[in-house]
């Protein structure tokens, strides 16, 4: 005699679908799933649970209910409440506690993890250094996509810059910009912006033009992230966009130097993401032209 049994009318999702199975954020909004009924099933034996790949029942938190009358329908409603992540590597899926029903899988695989999101810019610094180099240290922020928004869900997360550099524009070099290495993504730090008066400006365009005369050169910037829970790698992280700009100006008879980093929708390296929050300017410098290499001074 064939056991009752249990089975999904549909794949159990929740947020976009990055690897081999679907993902989960811990704490977020639950995950619901219609499921089909064959055969005979009281209500009180409707116990369902969450299932690792071995068939094993799962220490990871997480709840699973049931909404719906097995005796007057056989269509059921699923419901899996995520509260914890899953091990490295861990699929999980809901199966019947109830050794009387099929225990095969009812819903398809999914993990529970957290991803980066939502890019921010805190604060700035501004330096100078030996009167050729100008710094702009910004801090770094973003949220984790679990509930409540904390760092500490980011554990097995690595985030990646990658900065994509345009062509010279007049006198600025502008350059291809540097990619980070992947880096831990539960421990935020801060990102140095410097700007070479020899490296980014070529003194052998720079012109006594009339005042007004300005340029403008761009970089691009996003970040990318990979998950060891999952397994995904080189997933865009959500509204992380932005945009370096240098600017020189002649302003009475002087040249103004400045750089800015906004944020805006943009693509680095083939990665497009939405504009990150945080707008800053550096300080304004005098490009001095007369040493023998081009010197930055205050601008006054």
């Amino acid at each position: 005699m064939m056991k009752p049994k249990i089975t999904a009318s549909e794949d159990i999702k929740e947020a976009t679908k990055l690897g081999t199975y679907e993902r989960l954020r811990p704490g977020g909004a639950s995950a619901k799933v219609a499921a089909k009924v064959e055969g005979t099933i009281k209500q009180e034996e409707l116990k369902l649970a969450l299932y690792d790949a071995k068939g094993n029942q799962s220490k990871t938190k997480g709840d699973v209910s049931v909404l719906g009358d097995v005796k007057l329908s056989k269509e059921i409603e699923i419901t899996v409440s995520p509260k914890q992540q899953t091990k490295l590597g861990e699929e999980l899926t809901v199966k019947s506690e109830n050794k009387e029903i099929d225990d095969s899988a009812i819903t398809n695989r999914f993990a529970i993890a957290s991803y980066p999101q939502n890019w921010d810019l805190p604060s700035a610094k501004n330096s100078l250094v030996d009167d050729d180099e100008a710094i702009m240290e910004v801090s770094d922020a973003y949220e984790s996509d679990g509930v409540p928004n904390d760092y500490s869900w980011l554990d097995e997360v690595m985030i990646s810059e990658q900065v994509q550099g345009g062509a010279p524009v007049g006198p600025l070099t502008v350059g291809p910009g540097d990619n980070s290495d992947y880096l831990d993504g539960d421990s935020p730090g801060s990102d140095s912006h410097t700007r070479i008066s020899y490296g980014s400006i070529d003194k052998n365009k720079l012109k006594p033009d009339k005042d007004g005369t300005r340029y403008d050169g761009h970089i691009t910037q996003t970040c990318i992230f990979k998950c060891g829970r999952t397994d995904v790698k080189d997933k865009v992280v959500p509204n992380s966009g932005y945009e370096l700009t240098d600017s020189l100006e002649r302003v009475k008879g002087r040249w103004k130097f400045w750089f800015t980093k906004i944020g805006k929708s943009v693509t680095a390296n083939g990665y497009h993401s939405g504009a990150g929050k945080g707008n800053h300017t550096s300080d304004a410098y005098e490009v001095v032209t007369t040493t023998p290499d081009l010197t930055f001074k205050k601008w006054v």
